[in-house]
Formats: C-alpha cells, structure tokens, sequence
C-alpha cells in the first residue's frame, strides 16, 4: 500500500488540490505534502483520508495499489 499514491490518484481524480486537502484535515499545506509523498500512514490518517475523499478505506487503499 502506498498512502501517497493513493493521495495522489484521489487528488486528481475529484480535481481538488493538496491546499483542499490540507484545510479539510485540519493541517498544514506543507503536512498535507508531506502525507501525499508518504508511503505510509497512521490508520487513524488513512480513515481520515478515506472519509475526506467520501470513500471507504478499502477503495481509498487499493488507489494505490
């Protein structure tokens, strides 16, 4: 699993921008970043994630698969 792709492939796909993501999770443009260029997250950031792009996290995980 890696978390950044799947980041990226949700981005892109509802054509949103990491500045929307950053302010829909509370945090940072440079933390959002960060998230989006990790391979790895907290399970609690991965249903953060899911939740925020309205999926389940089985279909947020297997974007980046």
């Amino acid at each position: 699993m890696n978390v950044g792709k799947s980041v990226k492939v949700a981005i892109a796909k509802s054509e949103k921008s990491v500045g929307w993501l950053a302010a829909e999770l509370g945090v940072g443009r440079v933390r959002a970043s960060v998230i989006a260029n990790s391979e790895k997250a907290s399970q609690e950031t991965i249903e953060k994630l899911a939740s925020v792009f309205n999926m389940k996290v089985s279909e947020f995980i297997a974007l980046g698969e």
